[in-house]
């Protein structure tokens, strides 16, 4: 006899095991699915089995076209379909036994009692749950019996709300065939079957079809929906303007896997930043096309797969809402691999540090205007704070550059920096980046608290004042990161993983260097690192100030805090 796939057995009981995709592991949670069969014997096993084997293979299918459901709900939904198919069929079974409908010889061939259940008793027991006896499709019952339990939000029109149904109905029938197989007379399904049918086709077209749209009147539907961050919206809104002046503006119903693998191979030709730099700014773009971009001038990998990331987006997006039809069409088509063609981020070294830390932004710039050559003027601002504050917090960039001044308080006997969202503009990564952060005796000793009431009293509300809004990027640290970028450069500081977030990352690894509590990192980081989550019911201010002052580096702190020329306007430097 073949062996039967999918089961497996441990110690005496059955159970159902199956790999999931490679493809889709990371959204399921695991490698593979395993669900006990609550038997012991192999020829309940092997129908069960053969059933589960199914219905998995159609949740997977349903996963594929449902970009928007988490791990967790995939779990849920999975369970749930394998433990109510069990429990029914147990509590049928139970019931019929207790009557003595029939008898079974296990590992052999049933035996049926003249009164035995036939073919409607097991429909009526396992579909009982689905059925809803005034409607006229019970069908689409499931679907939402489904959406309900698993409390998801997916529309009645959506190709994933058919889905949803098409795998009950699926499930269910398998169940029947496989259950009457062994336990009943061999029937063919009889009026039940009706249940598992869709409605006509030409009826389901005129309930679920939309007008045609043109791909730019797409856009318009789905920027209005989008509520991914600033950034992401930019990516997107200058990515499908490129795709219209390479592509132009097509019916996006006729918009093929060709067209997308089209528009793949001209971004890997195209330069980078082709809008900024001469001769590729005034060019135009089927000229560029043609000009063979020499390879080290052409866009990285990483940002092509955030284009083709992007159209995938706005594709899933249409087919969900009935835009468009079929597989989309920029589904798997990002560069594998790309991560390791992007530089890691690194932590700073001590020696990277000393120099930072040693040139003239802290130990005498010639002027306002010239802060990377040595002189005797020492500016407190952006430039000057901002790295000192990232060193010894571990805050990002933007993080810090929007910081109002009344950010900086005390809290039960603490000053600290509040990482948050109230004022204007203000933006975290997640909701998790929200923190306190005690601060470091450090800042306090270079005279971080006098900077802040300066500001205060000169009617500053940013702590940064000189760091305004970016409207485009709608954030605070634009002047800054570019000011930063031009001082790494005249110190030698650039590429190779190094960039202003090596602060984050260098904060951090001290930290672990430490054996600090990973509760109190993730405290401090903002992080939310499985159960470690960074709420402040799990640790205190103490706890942390404790720790933040155990991070110590071998600078000269001394230098940092010269006679300062505070009369010095700050200017952007040359």
């Amino acid at each position: 006899m073949a062996k039967q796939s999918y089961l497996l057995r441990r110690s005496a009981t059955y159970y159902f095991r199956i790999s999931v995709p490679i493809e889709l592991r990371q959204r399921f949670g695991k490698p593979e699915l395993v669900k006990s069969l609550n038997t012991t014997f192999l020829y309940e096993a092997k129908e069960l089995c053969s059933s589960m084997a199914l219905v998995t293979k159609e949740i997977f299918r349903t996963v594929e076209s449902m970009p928007d459901l988490t791990t967790a709900e995939i779990q849920q939904i999975t369970q749930r379909y394998y433990q109510e198919c069990i429990e029914r069929f147990e509590a049928w079974m139970q019931q019929t036994r207790t009557g003595d409908r029939f008898k079974l010889i296990p590992g052999t061939e049933y035996e049926p009692h003249p009164d035995a259940p036939t073919l409607e008793d097991v429909t009526d027991n396992i579909l009982k749950p689905f059925e809803n006896r005034s409607a006229t499709d019970p069908l689409f019952d499931i679907s939402d019996h489904i959406i309900s339990t698993q409390r998801l939000t997916v529309g009645k029109s959506t190709p994933a709300y058919k889905e949803l149904a098409r795998m009950g109905a699926l499930q269910v029938q398998e169940a029947i065939q496989q259950l009457c197989q062994q336990y009943v007379h061999h029937q063919p399904l009889a009026h039940k079957s009706d249940w598992l049918q869709y409605p006509p086709e030409q009826e389901a077209n005129q309930q679920t079809a939309l007008p045609p749209l043109q791909f730019s009147e797409a856009i318009q539907k789905y920027q209005q929906q989008d509520t991914s961050g600033t950034s992401s919206k930019t990516t997107k809104t200058a990515t499908f303007a490129l795709w219209q002046e390479l592509m132009g503006d097509k019916p996006l119903a006729d918009i093929t896997k060709h067209d997308a693998v089209t528009f793949k191979e001209n971004l890997l030709k195209l330069p980078k930043n082709m809008r900024k730099r001469k001769p590729y700014r005034d060019m135009d773009i089927q000229k560029i096309l043609e000009f063979n971009v020499p390879e080290t001038e052409r866009q990285s990998v990483k940002t092509v797969n955030e284009k083709l990331l992007s159209m995938q987006t706005l594709f899933t997006w249409a087919v969900n809402n009935a835009y468009y039809e079929g597989d989309n069409p920029f589904q798997g088509l990002q560069i594998n691999g790309s991560s390791s063609q992007v530089t890691p981020i690194k932590p700073y070294k001590l020696e990277h540090l000393q120099k930072i830390f040693s040139s003239p932004v802290y130990r005498g710039s010639r002027n306002s205007h010239h802060r990377y050559a040595a002189g005797t003027t020492v500016i407190e601002d952006g430039l000057f704070w901002v790295p000192l504050i990232a060193l010894l917090s571990g805050a990002r960039m933007n993080e810090i550059c929007q910081l109002d001044t009344n950010d900086i308080y005390e809290q039960e006997g603490i000053w600290l920096i509040d990482i948050n969202t109230n004022g204007t503009h203000k933006k975290l990564k997640n909701h998790h980046s929200a923190r306190k952060v005690p601060l470091h005796q450090k800042l306090i000793e270079l005279g971080l608290l006098d900077y802040q009431q300066r500001a205060t009293t000169e009617g500053h509300s940013k702590l940064f004042p000189e760091l305004p809004l970016c409207s485009k990027r709608q954030n605070y640290a634009n002047i800054f990161s570019k000011r930063y970028a031009t001082w790494m450069k005249t110190l030698e500081l650039h590429g190779g993983g190094l960039v202003f977030h090596s602060f984050r990352h260098t904060f951090i690894t001290k930290l672990r260097e430490l054996n600090t509590n990973q509760i109190i990192i993730d405290s401090l980081a903002g992080h939310n690192e499985g159960s470690a989550r960074s709420n402040y019911g799990q640790t205190t201010l103490n706890a942390m100030q404790e720790a933040i002052n155990t991070v110590a580096f071998d600078l000269p702190w001394d230098n940092i805090k010269p006679t300062r020329d505070t009369n010095d306007d700050c200017h952007p430097p040359h």
